[in-house]
């Protein structure tokens, strides 16, 4: 009997955990079918400081920590004090996969200083969204005056005697190298081209967004000659930045008839008239005879000729191209070429003589000769060249921007005439590599600013051929900039004595 009771008791219990079991089934809420969950590697983004007019990225790499496949995913950003920029490209995401999402903050040039705070939501499809906190710091923008320049590596492109036509033989293309050289970025940069004559150029900037300091690009431009009549072609490529002053390349080509072999030659690229006194009698005079031959399989229909001299030289050239009308091929005529001393201080004399055939490419030939002092003083050289100061402390500044100027005196206390002297600025007072050289001859003057670690030094003279006793001056503008000691060293050296090292200095806290 009690065995009876005891089954009956464990039967009531089954069977009423059994109902209850069956009851909290039927209450509970259906699991989500397949629904996706992500994972970020950071849950909030500081920007730190960003200047006005600036930007920065930072990179959020998003996780696929579900077991099913995510087929989208949408962005919303909210923030004050600029704009936020999230972009990426998006296919569906499996499970364990992940990408990379770009947030990009830019703080326009007028946003107002200060921190500024937001959020980016990132929302799966079929998932729970997720929030990243976002904060920025927007400094002010430097600025600091721009330092150095936008250069390129040619200023002019010849591309020489391209046949008529319109195939790759009668197209040449030439790379120009734009490099920036400031301490600033390069946010812009367009370009103009201008011709005349025949055939036809043309220039492009390669997917150009910005440059940082330091970097390059290349521009391609290519000549093409064109069904046109054979001539010469002359135009500039300007290029302007947004740092700077505009840059120009000057553009040469010639369009030559079709199957021309050979070349336009001359028998010398250069002509030294040597040393000649002033005035203007036949020993002032001396002619140099070029000859020009035609090698080409073509007829020579045209030729022309053009001296350039450089600024400040003294006397006179020219060159005459006699009784001209054409040339066979193999056959030669002679060009004479007379410089003149003429009644003008003793000095140098630079030139070029461009000669442009209608077959081939122009042919340059430089030009030199001195110009003496009729009286010439012949023999050994007496006394000294002399300096009023053998070192220049500008002194200490209390802040950027102050200025001092300097004179140096240069003495010619020789027998004999000084015809150049060439200046070397040295950053550091011990030898090394000059920062910057120039030699000033004949009537010339230069004024050029060198930088130095707190601040820079503008260099300027007039100088003409210095005879005995006579004097030059040397100025010397210091502005002083960042704080720091500089020492360093001019060095003056004239055609006549020893090189004169002047120390220079200064210091600003």
């Amino acid at each position: 009997m009690f065995k009876s009771k005891l089954i009956i008791s464990v039967l009531v219990v089954l069977f009423t955990i059994s109902i209850t079991s069956c009851d909290k089934d039927d209450d509970a809420t259906p699991p989500v079918v397949n629904e996706v969950s992500i994972k970020l590697d950071k849950s909030s983004v500081d920007f730190e400081k960003v200047k006005q007019g600036d930007s920065k990225e930072v990179i959020l790499k998003l996780t696929n920590s579900s077991k099913a496949t995510i087929n989208s995913l949408s962005s919303k950003v909210t923030i004050s004090g600029g704009a936020i920029g999230v972009s990426f490209k998006f296919s569906p995401l499996a499970p364990g996969k992940s990408i990379n999402i770009p947030v990009k903050f830019t703080s326009a040039k007028t946003t107002k200083l200060g921190i500024y705070q937001g959020k980016l939501i990132l929302t799966p499809s079929n998932g729970k969204p997720v929030e990243v906190s976002l904060s920025v710091n927007v400094v002010k923008a430097d600025d600091k005056p721009v330092e150095g320049k936008v250069v390129v590596d040619k200023n002019a492109i010849n591309f020489g005697s391209l046949p008529k036509g319109t195939g790759t033989e009668s197209m040449k293309e030439v790379i120009v190298k734009l490099t920036n050289n400031t301490n600033k970025t390069l946010e812009g940069l367009t370009q103009k081209l201008s011709t005349s004559g025949v055939g036809s150029v043309k220039a492009t900037l390669v997917n150009f967004s910005s440059l940082a300091p330091g970097k390059s690009i290349n521009i391609p431009v290519k000549f093409t000659s064109g069904d046109t009549d054979p001539g010469s072609f002359k135009g500039t490529l300007t290029l302007t930045p947004s740092i700077g002053e505009p840059i120009i390349v000057n553009l040469s080509a010639m369009v030559i008839a079709a199957n021309v072999t050979g070349s336009i030659v001359v028998d010398k690229n250069s002509i030294d008239f040597g040393s000649l006194p002033k005035g203007t009698g036949t020993a002032s005079m001396k002619e140099v005879i070029v000859k020009l031959t035609n090698n080409t399989n073509k007829t020579l229909e045209g030729l022309t000729h053009k001296l350039s001299t450089s600024p400040g030289v003294v006397g006179s050239v020219e060159a005459t191209l006699v009784n001209f009308s054409s040339l066979a091929p193999g056959k030669s005529i002679n060009i004479p070429v007379k410089f003149t001393s003429g009644n003008t201080d003793p000095g140098s004399f630079k030139g070029t003589l461009t000669l442009t055939p209608s077959i081939g490419n122009p042919i340059e030939i430089k030009l030199s000769a001195t110009v003496t002092d009729s009286g010439t003083v012949t023999g050994p050289t007496t006394g000294k060249v002399v300096v009023d100061k053998q070192s220049v402390n500008f002194g200490s500044f209390s802040k950027p921007g102050l200025a001092k100027k300097v004179t140096i005196k240069l003495t010619n206390n020789t027998n004999k005439t000084i015809n150049s002297i060439k200046l070397d600025f040295f950053t550091s007072s011990t030898n090394g590599s000059s920062s910057s050289s120039i030699t000033l001859s004949g009537n010339s003057s230069t004024s050029r600013t060198h930088l130095t670690n707190n601040g820079s030094i503008k260099l300027g003279s007039k100088f003409s051929p210095l005879a005995p006793g006579k004097d030059v001056f040397i100025t010397l503008d210091f502005t002083s900039g960042n704080s720091g000691n500089f020492n360093g060293k001019l060095t003056i050296t004239p055609s006549i004595g020893a090189p004169i090292d002047v120390l220079l200095s200064s210091s600003v806290k």
